[in-house]
């Protein structure tokens, strides 16, 4: 009977003329295993670090005591790298699952570590700024990014909600008045009389902010808070018309 099992081994082999593969297909195929689970690996964590800026940025807390605010909160939520999180990480799991000693563990445990893994490498992503550069380049050169992602410019350029962020233009001390160019170039004339200004903000030209507050008549907002726009004060070059002398802003202007 063995006899038989060989000899036909023997003749498949000759038959299809089958080869012993060389130490160097298996290490190759080792290492494109490895390289392609640590691809998702880093994938899932950038992602993890889109998730934590857009959250940061939004400030969900600030948002969601306001009147409609658990609806924003809602329509806020980075749900397409929540996705993406959950796609990475289940291709990491299939992948770990071929490498050489994946079979020896349970896929919940592989699982478990390797979404704790993302979240703690997202957050490091996330402190070095690697995100925050990502999620703007897809903002400036992918327009249908905006629309499918609710970014926090998004958020924040719901005035009838109460939101309204932008660069300060113009700045009247004298009447607590300032004019903020939105991220649509829409010039809002903002009364900060009653405000509570947060100490990073330093109410100087270019600066990029959040203000919370009411939406008046046409361009008009009233505002209750103002903050830095990136949790620490952000200020872009003023345009080159306001350079010098910055005459007082005209209520009502739109």
């Amino acid at each position: 009977m063995d006899t038989n099992v060989s000899q036909k081994v023997i003749d498949k082999i000759k038959k299809e003329r089958l080869a012993p593969k060389s130490g160097w297909h298996f290490f190759l195929l080792r290492a494109a295993v490895l390289a392609g689970l640590s691809f998702f690996i880093l994938a899932g964590a950038l992602s993890f670090g889109i998730i934590f800026d857009i959250v940061r940025q939004v400030e969900i807390t600030r948002i969601i005591g306001r009147p409609g605010g658990p609806g924003v909160v809602l329509l806020s939520l980075p749900y397409l790298w929540i996705i993406f999180v959950v796609f990475f990480l289940v291709l990491a799991l299939a992948d770990f699952a071929r490498t050489r000693h994946g079979y020896k563990y349970r896929l919940l445990h592989i699982g478990v570590a390797l979404f704790v893994g993302m979240f703690f490498l997202g957050a490091v992503f996330h402190a070095l700024g690697y995100c925050d550069s990502i999620e703007m380049y897809l903002e400036n050169q992918f327009p249908l990014y905006s629309r499918i992602v609710a970014t926090p410019q998004g958020v924040w350029s719901r005035p009838s909600d109460g939101l309204l962020s932008g660069m300060i233009v113009q700045n009247d001390n004298v009447m607590d008045r300032l004019e903020l160019e939105d991220w649509r170039s829409n010039r809002w004339d903002v009364d900060y009389s009653q405000a509570t200004i947060e100490p990073q903000v330093s109410e100087s030209l270019g600066e990029m902010i959040k203000v919370i507050g009411d939406k008046q008549a046409d361009h008009n907002f009233k505002a209750e808070d103002i903050r830095p726009w990136d949790g620490e004060m952000m200020r872009l070059p003023p345009p080159p018309d306001l350079k010098g002398a910055m005459p007082p802003v005209r209520p009502g202007k739109d």
